[in-house]
């Protein structure tokens, strides 16, 4: 994984609890299934701090990268740290139709998720940014599928600029009933390419 030294998954992850705000949070409209929603909130922390959680070698990506269950438990654990967190910040703050007991069902779904805001340094692909080489996923590059071999380019990524992050709850009925994951190959995802 990258070079930049890094603290343990959890440290970097309760560090972003201390340092984040919320920038914004909306509700999203499910596409593939009527009247369910998602809780959409995008975080604001430091530059570094995202930089470890994206870029380090004990990062997100790097439990991804280990295997595709223990992404999803550092995903899990992102969540129950995080998500108590917005819950403070955002008391008193409601908007309609984004009860704070809705949000938290969406954002404590199974099929709830966390990712770097997709932001200028993607758009850019900068080849500055380039720094990370994983065997695995510079393979990747040379795969049948244009989709993938697109998104194991941006796996070698190495953001250092950004400031956000993004939660992204399952979908919901406005009563909270689940309506299931959507997209079942994004650990996969991660694990084979470094980016979903």
């Amino acid at each position: 994984m990258s070079q930049l030294s890094s603290p343990g998954y959890e440290r970097i992850i309760h560090r972003v609890a201390r340092e984040v705000d919320v920038a914004g949070y909306r509700r999203q409209r499910a596409k593939r299934k009527a009247k369910c929603f998602r809780a959409c909130v995008k975080l604001k922390c430091g530059a570094e701090t995202i930089s470890l959680f994206h870029n380090s070698r004990s990062g997100y990506r790097a439990q991804y990268y280990s295997s595709v269950a223990s992404g999803e438990k550092a995903n899990r654990f992102a969540l129950a740290v995080l998500v108590p967190r917005i819950g403070e910040l955002l008391r008193g703050k409601e908007k309609r139709g984004c009860s704070w007991p809705w949000m938290e069902k969406s954002l404590l779904d199974a099929a709830a998720k966390i990712w770097i805001h997709q932001g200028a340094w993607l758009r850019a692909n900068a080849r500055r940014e380039r720094r990370l080489f994983v065997k695995r996923w510079l393979k990747a590059q040379s795969d049948k599928d244009k989709d993938r071999r697109k998104k194991a380019r941006w796996s070698m990524l190495t953001p250092s600029s950004e400031v956000c992050l993004e939660l992204k709850g399952g979908f919901v009925s406005l009563s909270g009933v689940p309506a299931g994951s959507f997209k079942e190959t994004r650990s996969r995802e991660l694990h084979e390419l470094g980016f979903t």
